[in-house]
């Protein structure tokens, strides 16, 4: 048996014994079919309890598990908060805490209900919210993730993409490398990461799995893109940050570009040129 084993016997005999825990559930890596939890998997749990705040802002009950040595708040889905924990050897577990009084509405949100589509394990169950689950379980996948992207999505993306591309150069420009880097890097990646999601669904099917956020990111995007990606990265340089930027316009156009092909959709090339006669125009400036 291993501490992560150890770990939940010792929560699931808490959670059978304490008056304010009504229900406990594992999802995620460690209760799904594919995809399955490795040795870096962390443990993702769902507590509906009387008193929320009491176990997101004491120690007591967490101290009668096991030590910890960080543990931080941040909200979750269906407008819950989360604890994240770590214990010894780099055990991470993220407990999620939801009024007990709620649980038939919570069983019906969407996000929830996205959750345990891949897997669930109910482990104390004192107010049946399996049936909950069941009983608001969807006839068809709820999660964005599960949905190609409408016309209007991929337009609005695209210009979101592009406004920031010269949003980014402004901002270089007037020498504020941090956040012209953050949205390079960070936003704007993640709008291509969007993209190429809804370009694989399309070319694939609408149930094809990329997870969120990047998960598994490496397991199904184009061997391609992933070599492009090596060079769309920056340094804390302005100079390497338009290199980049540069890079990831060129990745997003042929994506966008197949993206609309495959799905007969209006491609807005007018806000992409704009965008590159903006950058161009700016930067020439520059030099002046």
């Amino acid at each position: 048996m291993n501490s992560y084993d150890t770990i939940m016997e010792k929560l699931v005999s808490f959670a059978n014994v304490s008056e304010l825990i009504q229900a406990m559930i594992l999802f995620g890596s460690r209760a799904r079919e594919k995809n399955v939890a490795d040795k870096y998997s962390d443990y993702d749990i769902i507590f509906l309890v009387k008193d929320v705040d009491y176990f997101l802002n004491t120690d007591q009950w967490l101290n009668q598990i096991e030590k910890y040595y960080i543990s931080f708040q941040e909200p979750t889905a269906a407008y819950g908060q989360e604890r994240r924990v770590f214990f010894s050897d780099a055990m991470d577990m993220d407990f999620l805490f939801y009024d007990a009084k709620k649980s038939e509405r919570l069983a019906a949100d969407n996000t929830i209900q996205s959750f345990f589509s891949s897997g669930y394990m109910m482990l104390v169950d004192k107010i049946d919210f399996k049936g909950a689950i069941e009983r608001n379980k969807p006839s068809e996948p709820t999660e964005e993730i599960k949905t190609v992207l409408t016309e209007k999505e991929f337009i609005n993306l695209a210009n979101t993409f592009w406004f920031h591309s010269i949003w980014s150069v402004k901002k270089l420009l007037r020498g504020e490398t941090w956040s012209a880097k953050s949205c390079v890097d960070g936003y704007m990646k993640d709008l291509l990461r969007q993209m190429l999601e809804g370009y694989s669904k399309a070319v694939n099917s609408k149930d094809f799995d990329v997870w969120h956020d990047g998960r598994f990111f490496d397991n199904w995007v184009d061997e391609n893109i992933k070599k492009q990606l090596k060079t769309a990265y920056g340094t804390y340089d302005a100079e390497d940050i338009l290199r980049a930027l540069n890079n990831t316009m060129l990745i997003f156009r042929e994506v966008s570009s197949r993206t609309a092909a495959f799905l007969d959709y209006d491609n807005p090339i007018t806000a992409e040129t704009y965008a590159v006669e903006q950058i161009e125009n700016l930067l020439h400036n520059l030099s002046q």
